[in-house]
């Protein structure tokens, strides 16, 4: 049994890697896509960016009721902080995609950071 056990803690950071990129990809697939207009593309990065808000609320719930560890400020900035912020961004981009699609874009792509004003 130690054996498998070992065989498989080699594959750990593969899942990590994976499953930390899967929302990346998911993101890059739906923005590649050819959507007949730029509206249902709004609502499925819309969907995406109110998901993770909502997600985020979820996690955010959980680290305040748990009492096994007290989270430090690390904690709350890498696990909410920073994905909210990103799934905010989304949610700003899928909303500015009709009047501004470049601005949008970037917006999108950079995970909700700020975009240069014309």
């Amino acid at each position: 049994m130690i054996e498998s056990t070992s065989a498989l803690s080699s594959w750990e950071s593969f899942y990590v890697i994976v499953g930390s990129s899967g929302g990346a990809l998911l993101v890059s697939a739906i923005m590649s896509a050819p959507w007949p207009s730029l509206v249902p593309l709004s609502l499925a990065i819309g969907a995406c960016g109110l998901g993770g808000l909502v997600y985020g609320a979820i996690v955010m719930r959980r680290a305040r009721r748990q009492d096994d560890y007290e989270p430090v400020w690390e904690d709350w900035l890498w696990h909410t902080v920073f994905p909210f912020a990103c799934y905010a961004g989304l949610t700003v981009g899928a909303v500015l995609l009709r009047p501004h699609p470049q601005r949008a874009s970037f917006v999108v792509g950079s995970g909700g950071g700020p975009t240069k004003k014309d």
